[in-house]
């Protein structure tokens, strides 16, 4: 992530399920079908900034994508079972 801002927004994008699938693919990528470095000297034709870095993912990243969906799904639940069961207790008091 390059910055704070995009990587909310890439959280935010995991919890709702906005093609979370692709960003698990793009986290398993390894070596040989990755960079390991970016600089100009491994990437013929790169003319951008070295990093140190490359776009290897892990072989782990489909146990984090599912536990963290599984986690996050399960907390926005409970949330929305306890707001309408506030409500609900909300409007039979009135009655």
């Amino acid at each position: 992530f390059e910055t704070f801002g995009k990587a909310m927004l890439t959280v935010y994008q995991m919890v709702t399920g906005d093609e979370w699938m692709l960003l698990m693919k793009d986290c398993m990528v390894q070596a040989p079908y990755c960079t390991e470095t970016l600089d100009k000297i491994t990437v013929v034709g790169y003319h951008g900034p070295d990093f140190t870095f490359g776009d290897c993912g892990s072989s782990y990243s489909r146990q984090f994508f599912l536990v963290f969906k599984l986690i996050c799904e399960s907390v926005l639940l409970n949330l929305f079972v306890g707001m309408i069961l506030d409500n609900f207790s909300y409007i039979t008091d009135e009655v």
